[in-house]
């Protein structure tokens, strides 16, 4: 019985997102741009967008579907402002500035 000597699959994922890493800026202004957020996270992308153009419902259909595509891609989602957040790759460290570290839960516009 041989061990396969290459990494998981996962890392060389990480590996390949490091190589292409750009900070692609977003406002949202419908749905479907939310769809855009989660193609340039697979491409390799760090994101930053704002919600500010975007009613509370509408915020919340975007921020849903951001986090379900950044969690099936490994990546990680934080709010670094009022209705501005910072979505990564796996392998990408966000420092905290300052707050609380507990950014990983939907804040509620209600």
């Amino acid at each position: 019985l041989q061990r396969n000597p290459r990494p998981t699959q996962q890392y060389e994922t990480a590996q390949n997102y490091r190589k292409s890493s750009n900070i692609e800026t977003i406002k949202p202004a419908t749905y479907s741009d939310a769809h855009k957020i989660i193609e340039k996270l697979r491409d390799g992308n760090i994101i930053v967008f704002s919600l500010e153009l975007v009613d509370d419902d509408l915020a919340i259909r975007i921020l849903d579907f951001v986090y379900g595509g950044t969690f099936a891609l490994s990546g990680k989602i934080k709010e670094v402002g009022t209705r501005v957040y910072v979505v990564t790759n796996y392998g990408v460290n966000l420092s905290e500035i300052s707050g609380s570290s507990d950014n990983q839960k939907a804040p509620s516009y209600r």
